[in-house]
């Protein structure tokens, strides 16, 4: 993290809390999806949700950004929202997961590694989550990771028109 830039820096902590401050529309919205259905709301949501983790990286591009950007996240869902503090592991375990998806595979197709980010994190995450808070019963966690995986790899889709239009201006900033 010495090598930030001090607007890269302003950067991450804007964009981790516009992802914190927007979250509870989002899990309401996923809430009213897949609520009675016994799912975490972040399996649907994870389409808005892993969308910051691979923006982040493809704004800034520097190792460990998207790990730094989810511990931020994380710390600011404790102090925002009262999330327990125990969650932290679900916000860094979807930040590692996107992490070795995006940093090495960073120079391949755009696209696909932005969808194949979203759907790492947003997987690991929504496992994360499930152990943490919902149950130790295994039989829906199948379920659990496909619907994820799908919500994450969509979020690659939303991350690459966003940056396409960013990129530039960032760029020049």
């Amino acid at each position: 993290m010495k090598s930030l830039e001090l607007k890269e820096i302003i950067l991450i902590a804007i964009l981790a809390a516009l992802s914190i401050v927007t979250k509870p529309l989002v899990t309401n919205l996923s809430a009213v999806m897949v609520g009675s259905f016994g799912i975490p709301n972040g399996v649907v949501g994870g389409i808005i949700y892993m969308m910051w983790l691979s923006l982040i990286f493809r704004l800034v591009s520097k190792p460990f950004v998207v790990l730094g950007f989810t511990v931020l996240q994380g710390i600011l869902a404790i102090m925002i929202m009262g999330m327990p503090p125990l969650g932290l592991v679900s916000y860094v375990a979807s930040g590692i997961g996107g992490e070795m998806v995006l940093f090495p595979l960073r120079k391949k197709h755009q696209l696909f590694v932005n969808m194949l980010a979203g759907a790492v994190a947003n997987s690991v995450g929504a496992v994360a989550v499930y152990f943490l808070f919902f149950s130790k019963n295994v039989d829906p966690l199948p379920l659990v990771v496909t619907l994820s995986f799908f919500s994450g790899s969509l979020s690659g889709i939303l991350t690459t028109g966003i940056y396409s239009r960013l990129k530039n201006h960032w760029q020049t900033a």
